[in-house]
């Protein structure tokens, strides 16, 4: 096998100073996200021991349950893009935590000053 040229040596040391910025960059992303509060404004972020990026994904029937609608509301909603946005997964239907607290939210009344 051949020895690399000058000018391949240089572009091999290229590629590598920028993966290596590239991956620092990523760490720094990273540990800000792990060291970053989670939860909605207002409300006081709780550690939890699946980390702070875990969001827990609600069955149709919890949500129903929560939201005292009926399931055909919910996949009706689905079907229509209203409600709270889901996600397939599997078979199944599942709700992030986090999209029904704002879609509940986005439809509070607001109360008179």
């Amino acid at each position: 096998m051949a020895r690399p040229t000058a000018a391949q040596r240089q572009a091999r040391a290229v590629l590598d100073a920028r993966e290596k910025s590239a991956t620092e960059r990523a760490e720094q992303a990273h540990s800000a996200e792990l060291s970053a509060p989670t939860g909605a404004p207002g409300r006081s972020a709780s550690p939890s021991t699946y980390g702070p990026a875990y969001d827990p994904l609600l069955t149709v029937d919890q949500v129903s349950d929560w939201l005292g609608v009926p399931k055909g509301t919910l996949y009706q909603w689905r079907s229509r893009s209203r409600g709270p946005r889901a996600i397939k997964v599997g078979n199944g239907i599942r709700y992030r935590r986090s999209e029904i607290e704002n879609y509940l939210d986005l439809h509070t009344d607001a109360r008179p000053a």
